[in-house]
């Protein structure tokens, strides 16, 4: 399976996933599941994570293949904010950088 099919199959188990957790399920119960167990793993065990520059967010790391293929089908999926800035308080070296390194 390629890299994207995979995202796209777990990620399209995220409302399963969320509707459990809001019915009172337990993790512990959900992901006896492999796709279930794979969904919390990518998705809610260490969400992504993103600067919010602006207004905008930036991933802080890993996470764009998981993220498109959420966005893909159209589902919200939890990140984690790790910092906020506004481009006036960040030095320019730091923006270069972070360009450089992004992608």
């Amino acid at each position: 399976m390629d890299s994207e099919s995979f995202f796209m199959k777990t990620a399209s188990y995220i409302p399963e996933f969320q509707a459990r957790m809001k019915n009172g399920e337990s993790v512990e119960s959900i992901i006896t599941d492999s796709n279930l167990r794979t969904c919390y793993e990518l998705y809610f065990q260490k969400p992504i994570e993103v600067y919010e520059v602006d207004g905008f967010y930036e991933f802080a790391g890993s996470g764009r293949h998981r993220c498109m293929a959420a966005q893909k089908l159209g589902i919200d999926i939890p990140v984690r904010i790790v910092a906020r800035f506004e481009r006036k308080d960040i030095p320019s070296t730091f923006l270069l950088t972070f360009l450089l390194f992004s992608f």
